[in-house]
């Protein structure tokens, strides 16, 4: 009926506008690491929120697989993507130590 249609149509507005607010949030840090290609260095700049990033967008699409979710599934699966290049950009332009920090965490 009219207010089932009305209310489909509502969910699949939030649905993309919470997709669009994750990209988005997810494109925040782009600047700072096209800085760091252009530049071929990460300043002061640590790699625990690139990490943080890669790590949260994994498990909470692991998490919407569980409860069959596609819209947090791909909200975060574009973080946890975005995470992993911000990630490897990072690590391309540190120092052997702080690669080894990255991939090997607290062991190194």
């Amino acid at each position: 009926s009219r207010a089932r249609s009305r209310r489909r149509g509502m969910v699949s507005f939030v649905e993309a506008a919470a997709i669009a607010a994750s990209v988005l949030l997810g494109l925040a840090p782009l600047p700072d690491v096209m800085n760091m290609q252009r530049v071929h260095g990460t300043g002061e700049r640590t790699h625990s929120a690139y990490l943080s990033m890669q790590l949260a967008g994994f498990l909470w699409s692991v998490y919407a697989l569980e409860v069959r979710s596609a819209t947090i599934f791909v909200c975060n699966m574009i973080n946890a993507l975005l995470g992993t290049y911000y990630l490897y950009v990072f690590s391309r332009f540190s120092s052997a130590s702080t690669r080894r920090r990255i991939f090997l965490g607290f062991m190194a």
